[in-house]
């Protein structure tokens, strides 16, 4: 962690890419800090694999990876700001009712690519509009009990590919599809 504040604090503003792969605790002081001073610089990617979510402003993003490796119940933030996001990457999430709108996405403007990677569903509809998403990618775990016992309701008039593998939702709305591909296994 000496070795992470010293670089960081000397490099920050110089910084492209910053990734932590990290599932144990972490002292969540140092890596707001971490995180905050990359972001105010020139970072476009930022990957997260921890075991907390560290709120701090993303505005400047492009890239962004989050998730707990080897776990699931990470719940995403009911509000956030996104607004030069185009690739989306979220590992084991956890979608509720409570956590959950339908316009979460609604502050990512430029949104292209959305990979939802062993995310669980616990709810009844999950819908998404997003007008600018061209690639969109859902991968469930075959160990998750409940099943997709949900309706996905997917809005992306631009959607080029489509991909969902493992268990099938209760049922697809797909609105809004020029030339999709669709790949389901």
């Amino acid at each position: 962690m000496d070795f992470v504040d010293g670089t960081l604090h000397r490099h920050s503003s110089n910084v492209d890419k910053f990734a932590i792969n990290w599932p144990q605790p972490l002292n969540e002081s140092r890596v707001y800090s971490w995180v905050s001073k990359v972001v105010r610089g020139k970072l476009k990617e930022l990957a997260l694999h921890v075991n907390h979510w560290y709120h701090c402003s993303l505005e400047s993003l492009v890239s962004l990876q989050l998730g707990i490796p080897g776990s699931s119940g990470f719940t995403f933030p009911k509000h956030i700001s996104l607004p030069r996001l185009k690739r989306l990457i979220l590992n084991a999430f956890e979608f509720s009712e409570e956590s959950w709108n339908g316009q979460l996405f609604s502050n990512s403007p430029v949104l292209e690519h959305l990979v939802l990677h062993f995310c669980k569903f616990r709810m009844r509809n999950f819908s998404i509009l997003i007008p600018t998403l061209k690639f969109f990618t859902i991968h469930v775990s075959r160990s998750e009990e409940i099943g997709l016992d949900c309706v996905f309701n997917i809005d992306a008039p631009r959607l080029i590919s489509f991909s969902h593998s493992d268990f099938v939702a209760k049922e697809f709305i797909l609105s809004s599809f020029p030339s999709v591909g669709v790949l389901q296994q």
